[in-house]
């Protein structure tokens, strides 16, 4: 058995402002309940589980690191699992997508990888993401094999979010910069196909509905108030 999980809540807009200079943070758009609608149909379309959480993260942990919840308190519900996958609550998925399982790793994170090789070409250090690119954070299928890796992993979240590095930063902070981190220590990955995470930061909405998750990042979550009434949208 699988599980779908998202996370979303609100964070303090100016709180965040103050402390976090240059966070993109936009609330009160109810983005997250359209995606929730349509995840949850889609768990039961391919017939696996569904969570969507919403508590506070302990400590002084910011909720941009919800795709770690279920290691931070290391929660007994995700052992019974083969794989859990993080979707992001931006998220929107169309009647024709393909099982996003079919396409995990069993010994190691599956993800979508960005072509940003370009970025990272010439720089001392950086010569694996050169040839690699980096992940998108929007989609993670974390596999069984790693969840006690997982657990002793996000025990450091709260450490790891006030030291970030310049590396962790450019790569989009937070969970996407500290899960680069994880990947590039280990030096093993999964691309999963691009079509789960179609994203459009970087590719022609015109052709969105085209593929499995359409991933609306950013000033781009506006269109999802239309889009969920669309007839080519699970919900």
């Amino acid at each position: 058995m699988n599980l779908i999980y998202q996370y979303y809540r609100d964070p303090n807009q100016e709180q965040n402002r103050r402390s976090r200079s240059g966070v993109f943070v936009q609330t009160g758009t109810n983005y997250h309940i359209l995606s929730k609608n349509s995840l949850s149909a889609y768990a039961k379309t391919i017939d696996v589980k569904y969570q969507f959480l919403d508590q506070d993260l302990p400590g002084n942990i910011p909720p941009f690191y919800g795709i770690f919840l279920p290691f931070i308190e290391n929660h007994e519900w995700y052992k019974q699992f083969e794989y859990i996958c993080f979707v992001d609550s931006d998220f929107l998925v169309t009647t024709h997508a393909k099982n996003v399982f079919d396409y995990a790793n069993p010994n190691c994170i599956s993800a979508w990888w960005m072509p940003t090789m370009a970025r990272w070409r010439g720089k001392a250090g950086y010569e694996w993401f050169a040839e690699h690119g980096h992940i998108n954070s929007g989609v993670v299928i974390w596999p069984r094999s790693m969840f006690a890796e997982l657990v002793e992993f996000a025990s450091t979240i709260e450490q790891r979010d006030k030291q970030r590095n310049s590396m962790e930063n450019s790569m989009g902070g937070f969970d996407q910069g500290i899960i680069n981190s994880l990947i590039f220590k280990q030096k093993k990955y999964h691309c999963i196909p691009e079509e789960f995470n179609y994203h459009l930061g970087r590719k022609p909405p015109e052709n969105r509905f085209q593929n499995s998750f359409i991933h609306y990042h950013r000033q781009h979550k506006k269109m999802m108030h239309d889009d969920i009434k669309d007839e080519r949208i699970l919900k």
